[in-house]
């Protein structure tokens, strides 16, 4: 990882996504340009090192960062059930989202089959035939 942070940044960078600051602004924080980690995260996500390892390290850290969000919530739920509302709503907008985002991933993966078969189909035949 140290070909692409400094120790001293990655270190704040996950500091922040444990408390459970958001990605975008934890970023920003740390002195990072937001679109940057993006791009080093979505390279990471794919398997790519080094950044499958920042990927890796940002996840366990937001993962945490959740975690400790969602148990302040449950200490308070028992005060205000504003709180426990509020968790359960957020907990199945963030399912749902997943679930959408998936779907979505799925969908455009069959279209993009779909294309390369149609496209195979269009190649000219190996015996000079044409179209």
């Amino acid at each position: 990882l140290s070909d692409i942070i400094e120790a001293d940044t990655l270190a704040e960078l996950l500091r922040l996504l444990e408390l459970g600051i958001p990605l975008v602004h934890a970023t920003v924080a740390a002195g990072l340009a937001g679109r940057t980690v993006d791009l080093w995260l979505a390279r990471g996500k794919t398997g790519e090192e080094p950044f499958a390892e920042l990927f890796d390290a940002a996840d366990r850290a937001r993962a945490r960062g959740r975690a400790s969000l969602y148990a302040r919530m449950r200490e308070h739920a028992d005060r205000d059930t504003r709180a426990c509302a509020w968790l359960l709503d957020h907990a199945a907008m963030q399912e749902q989202r997943a679930l959408t985002t998936e779907r979505a991933r799925v969908a455009l993966e069959r279209e993009r089959l779909e294309f390369e078969e149609l496209r195979e189909g269009l190649k000219p035949s190996e015996e000079g035939a044409g179209w």
